[in-house]
């Protein structure tokens, strides 16, 4: 992906954590994200006083984009022991798993007991409205490829082109919408995409719904007047329309339903009250040994040999814009 394109999906995410932050302001303690992509939200959370450690298959197209330490593992396995974090995050990342099941499981075993897992994905409507931007945002490309002349350009639903022939197959391929995750089409993904599917989904696999809510903000996958649209008018064209992702706030169903589990084994404390350590608008950031890059280090510690360098089963990617 050019470096244009994930400076605005940067933009958005960033909102989106602000968004997220608005409403769950008392989230804090061990972070771990999957699909950390160019580790841009892991290190607005860092500053927030999380103790992070971002998670990407190593094939992510975002490697070479890195604002934060991101680590590789096999799209599967988390290199971590039971009972590690107190929150898991993701962003536009989950319907890019291959074997979402398995990784839920897994996102399970990692989870201390108290713990929440955030999940932002994408909606129903950034779907619908990806259809009705394609063509209009292949037109914005091509017009984009002639004034730029030969160099590499980001293709609808993330393809990247170079020149020649292999742009010219590209194109043809970008002619039909793709899809954007790995189960269904295009069109099915309407489906999938929708907030009872992904209710549904999550509920099969082991958690309890907390809280569910749209974020409120408008974009598509086609990146259409990405340099037009500033935030406060996708934020109130996202009140109308719908926003393009959803959260979840999960947590586990063993909890929810009374169960008794395994103590975890460190203070933590999910969406408990806030600790000394947990950012707080009017307290600032925490003591410099609980600053992300350091927290980070010392959970990495506990990665299991190998396990962070397998081939990837799975690739996140952004939703697009």
């Amino acid at each position: 992906m050019d470096p244009e394109s994930i400076a605005w999906i940067n933009h958005i995410r960033t909102r989106e954590i602000e968004i997220l932050f608005e409403k769950l302001p008392q989230l804090g303690g061990d972070l771990l994200e999957i699909g950390g992509g160019s580790g841009q939200q892991a290190s607005l959370m860092a500053k927030r006083g999380f103790r992070v450690v971002s998670l990407d298959v190593p094939s992510s197209g975002y490697r070479e984009q890195r604002l934060f330490d991101v680590l590789d593992y096999d799209g599967v396995h988390i290199p971590f022991p039971d009972a590690s974090f107190d929150v898991i995050f993701s962003s536009n990342a989950l319907e890019h798993v291959i074997e979402l099941d398995r990784l839920e499981a897994e996102m399970l075993r990692v989870l201390r007991a108290n713990g929440r897992a955030i999940h932002i994905v994408p909606s129903h409507r950034w779907r619908l409205w990806t259809w009705l931007t394609h063509y209009p945002g292949l037109l914005a490309l091509i017009w984009r490829r002639v004034r730029r002349g030969p160099s590499r350009e980001a293709m609808p639903n993330g393809h990247e082109t170079s020149t020649g022939a292999d742009w010219v197959s590209l194109l043809r391929k970008a002619l039909i919408p793709a899809r954007h995750g790995e189960r269904g089409t295009a069109f099915s993904e309407y489906l999938h995409f929708h907030p009872r599917r992904w209710s549904a989904h999550f509920e099969r696999t082991g958690w309890h719904i907390v809280d569910s809510f749209d974020l409120a903000l408008f974009y598509t996958g086609n990146m259409l007047a990405r340099r037009h649209l500033p935030i406060t008018l996708r934020e109130r064209l996202g009140r109308v329309l719908g926003g393009a992702t959803q959260c979840f706030v999960l947590e586990k169903r063993e909890k929810a339903e009374g169960g008794r589990e395994t103590p975890r084994p460190a203070a933590g404390f999910g969406l408990l009250a806030p600790s000394a350590n947990a950012y707080s608008p009017s307290h600032g950031h925490p003591a410099e040994e609980h600053k992300p890059a350091l927290g980070g280090q010392r959970l990495a510690r506990q990665l299991s040999p190998g396990r962070c360098t397998k081939v990837a089963q799975s690739a996140p990617r952004a939703c697009g814009e």
